[in-house]
């Protein structure tokens, strides 16, 4: 799928204490400086201190959990998924509390469940609130002439480079910039971006590649507002001047329409900026390094990703690194927001839309040739609780994929039943 103005419209939306075998050394007392007071010690007081508050616990105790353990190993067991490989993991997001858990150790492919990794790195490495910007600037403008010899779009402004189609309105506010200068006519346009050099699958999604695509529009955009654009250039052999600086999506618009309608070209430009600007290179595996350095630094294990999107087949990860990252994720409003919801938005519209977990789960689906996955936070209805739960099934026989999903809806659905009654 091709970033478009329907893509646009979606786009705009410890310090840790010593432990026991720690010896601390308190600080000696300092010494009175000449001429000080000193102030006597407060008398002891007979209060005890204020009892700290529990940490959080999780109400339903180990019978009730195996029994919705048994629910679950029965349900994988019929016929239609248990000649297949399933990790399953569900966790209460509170206390990290595993009430369910199936196979959660093995790696499997986890298809466009990848994609929650990038956004996770994306979020940690750049912010929620970083911008995509294009500097533009224009050379050898003569006003009695009406005419400028270059204009440059810079998309060197890191962070990272906009999807062109997030830059049309911006382009009309450049060519009206250059109306008001009297500048009718442009001899040459000059793009440049040395934040990713993209394959050619994702041209469309940076500046620089395929720079006669890009060209077409911007001389579309120019011509609607009376400004003749010329033919590319390397360089523009005058100095320029600012013009202006356009301002595409954030981090956070960004990764919105990447997970919840898991646009593929998305994540992996976002994975090859990463690259760029934290790794080794604006490549796939540049921005496979810094994920990993990420989960790292997270302490997240059991996750070996070679892409950003999930369309390699090489990468592999457990049903429980998916729910260590959904953990640590689990305040985070962009990546959290940034998630279909069940019955209501992107790849969950038609799936749990009717009854009780319509609207209360946030996930990311996946489906790649005999893979299909699901994983996210699930809202209880009955005891109000946020899980966050795993399910990723390889082996799926081609034309199964509905069917898994049905079942894959089954096994939440068991979730969020009252199931320690």
């Amino acid at each position: 799928m091709r970033p478009s103005l329907l893509l646009l419209a979606c786009l705009v939306a410890a310090c840790s204490a010593p432990s026991a075998a720690t010896t601390v050394t308190p600080e000696p007392a300092r010494p009175s400086s000449p001429g000080a007071v000193t102030q006597p010690a407060p008398p002891p007081s007979d209060e005890a201190p204020p009892p700290r508050p529990a940490p959080p616990s999780f109400p339903h105790g180990p019978t009730a959990t195996a029994r919705l353990q048994a629910r679950l190993d029965a349900a994988l067991a019929s016929p239609e998924t248990r000649s297949l490989t399933t990790g399953l993991r569900i966790v209460d997001a509170l206390t990290g509390t595993v009430i369910a858990r199936h196979d959660d150790e093995r790696a499997l492919v986890p298809a466009s469940n990848t994609k929650l990794y990038t956004a996770f790195t994306a979020l940690r490495v750049l912010g929620a609130g970083a911008r995509a910007k294009v500097r533009v600037s224009v050379a050898g403008a003569h006003k009695a002439k009406g005419r400028a010899e270059a204009l440059v779009l810079d998309a060197a402004a890191t962070p990272f480079g906009p999807p062109l189609a997030a830059l049309e309105p911006g382009l009309a506010r450049v060519a009206s910039a250059l109306l008001q200068r009297g500048i009718r006519r442009v001899d040459h346009l000059v793009i440049t971006s040395t934040a990713v050099v993209a394959p050619e699958r994702f041209a469309e999604l940076d500046l620089a590649v395929h720079r006669d695509r890009t060209a077409s529009a911007v001389r579309k955009v120019f011509g609607r507002a009376g400004v003749a654009i010329g033919r590319l250039a390397d360089a523009a052999s005058s100095p320029s001047e600012p013009l202006l600086e356009l301002e595409g999506p954030t981090v956070a618009e960004w990764i919105t329409p990447m997970n919840r309608l898991s646009h593929n070209g998305l994540a992996d430009a976002l994975s090859m900026h990463l690259g760029a600007l934290a790794g080794p290179g604006p490549s796939l595996a540049g921005g496979a390094e810094v994920v990993a350095r990420e989960l790292e630094r997270a302490g997240v294990s059991g996750a070996t990703l070679t892409d950003g999107s999930g369309l390699s087949r090489k990468n592999h990860v457990t049903a429980r690194s998916l729910t260590d990252l959904l953990l640590l994720e689990r305040g985070d409003d962009a990546f959290v927001s940034s998630l279909a919801v069940s019955g209501e938005s992107g790849t969950l519209t038609s799936r749990l839309k009717d009854g009780p977990l319509a609207g209360r789960v946030r996930g990311k689906t996946g489906t790649l040739k005999e893979v299909i996955a699901t994983s996210g936070y699930l809202d209880h209805p009955v005891d109000g609780r946020r899980y966050a739960f795993a399910i990723v099934t390889n082996g799926v026989q081609e034309g199964g994929g509905p069917n898994v999903r049905a079942a894959h809806d089954r096994w939440l659905s068991l979730v969020g039943a009252a199931w320690w009654e």
